[in-house]
């Protein structure tokens, strides 16, 4: 009598455990879906990001090649879109650099624009003002 009851409760914790195996196999979600991209593009909550070796662009003018744009993301990685952006030089002197802007699909504005009731002029190269 004593075996049949060890028995069953060895039974029961193998079963207990690949239950429990099971409900972690059908509810996790690979880890692959969850990264970011290395290098590139990524849209979260409607919002575009860009990434460079897994870390989101921040306070950051980034170049893409396939689009031949620059784009400028702010402090909280989001993309800048019809706004007028200050490019510092560097962190170290903020006191020189250039102002720059970017249209409603954040791309940066060169040439000739009509905004605010009136035309303004963007360096066809670096896209100054």
């Amino acid at each position: 009598m004593q075996n049949r009851h060890v028995f069953g409760s060895v039974k029961t914790r193998v079963m207990g455990c690949l239950m429990a195996l099971c409900m972690v196999a059908m509810t996790a979600v690979p880890a692959v879906a969850l990264a970011a991209p290395q290098n590139g593009w990524d849209v979260v909550g409607g919002e575009r990001y860009w990434f460079d070796d897994g870390v989101m662009a921040r306070d950051k003018q980034v170049y893409d090649p396939r689009t031949d744009a620059w784009y400028w993301f702010d402090a909280d990685g989001t993309m800048a879109r019809d706004k007028d952006v200050y490019i510092p030089v560097s962190n170290e002197d903020r006191s020189r650099g250039k102002w720059v802007r970017y249209d409603a699909d954040g791309h940066m504005v060169k040439g000739e624009d009509f905004r605010y009731g009136g035309w303004y002029y963007f360096d066809p190269v670096t896209g100054e003002m």
